[in-house]
């Protein structure tokens, strides 16, 4: 849910915190975990970009695009032209790219303080199909959820307080946040649900430590399916190291690995799935 919006400033040390950094093959941005001041509920704390509201990076994308679908020379020349007015902001996204392995977000484009909290359990919940086989989920805030935000919402509040201190920018809170009920009346109105689904195939009832269907030879399930439950976050890099990890043990089996990457994997003990 949104909770905060922020000025990103020209302060360098607030960018270097705040943008995405480029490690490889891959993106890192940040997700600051909290708990309630009982360690009873926990939710995460993260920053959306949302570069759609930017007519440059809605070119960039359509630029981006055009080349995932091997469009002709002039039809992407074409795409580019209409990016040519921001031609200095587009040098300046590729210099932070390349020179400080860092994603530029420039100043328009609105950041988000998000704040995602687990929802209660509840029957009421659910995930089911509509008559037309879509997938639908049925989901309500209930007072539960109430507690929860409130008590995560506190903490949110602090950390982006001290961050907006530490880094002399803007943090402008979104809704009213000087009730408890004008809190909760923007919990209701701001919410949306997300959901990860899990379990179904869990480790050690349906599936071994090897990812691998029990009863079956050659059949092997990477898929949050072998979660014992949903988390709070997105679990795609979780199922990037299992497929790693599965792909790494049928290497080892078939012998397609360096003889001192198999002597180290021969001494290493069976791993199984944290829950």
């Amino acid at each position: 849910m949104p909770i905060g919006e922020v000025a990103i400033g020209e302060s360098r040390a607030f960018q270097e915190f705040l943008f995405p950094t480029f490690r490889g093959n891959c993106i890192v941005g940040k997700r600051l975990e909290l708990e309630s001041a009982d360690d009873s509920m926990r939710g995460v704390l993260h920053f959306q970009f949302r570069f759609d509201d930017s007519p440059l990076y809605r070119q960039i994308k359509r630029i981006l695009a055009l080349r995932q679908q091997r469009a002709g020379s002039i039809e992407i020349l074409w795409a580019m032209t209409k990016a040519s007015p921001h031609i200095f902001e587009l040098c300046r996204i590729g210099y932070v790219r390349f020179v400080n392995s860092r994603l530029h977000v420039s100043r328009n484009v609105p950041v988000i303080a998000t704040l995602d909290v687990e929802s209660t359990c509840c029957g009421d919940n659910k995930v089911e199909f509509d008559e037309f086989g879509d997938v639908v989920m049925s989901w309500d805030v209930r007072r539960d959820d109430e507690v929860a935000f409130e008590r995560l919402y506190e903490r949110a509040m602090a950390v982006l307080l001290e961050l907006a201190e530490k880094y002399r920018v803007q943090i402008k809170p979104l809704g009213d946040i000087s009730t408890f009920e004008g809190r909760l009346d923007h919990l209701r109105r701001e919410a949306t649900d997300a959901y990860h689904l899990g379990g179904g195939l869990v480790l050690g009832e349906v599936i071994d430590d090897r990812l691998r269907l029990i009863g079956a030879e050659n059949v092997y399930v990477i898929s949050s399916a072998v979660f014992q439950r949903p988390g709070l976050a997105n679990p795609t890099m979780s199922l990037m190291a299992l497929a790693h990890r599965c792909v790494d043990d049928l290497c080892f089996e078939l012998g397609r690995m360096p003889k001192c990457e198999r002597r180290s994997r021969a001494d290493q003990p069976r791993r199984g799935i944290p829950s």
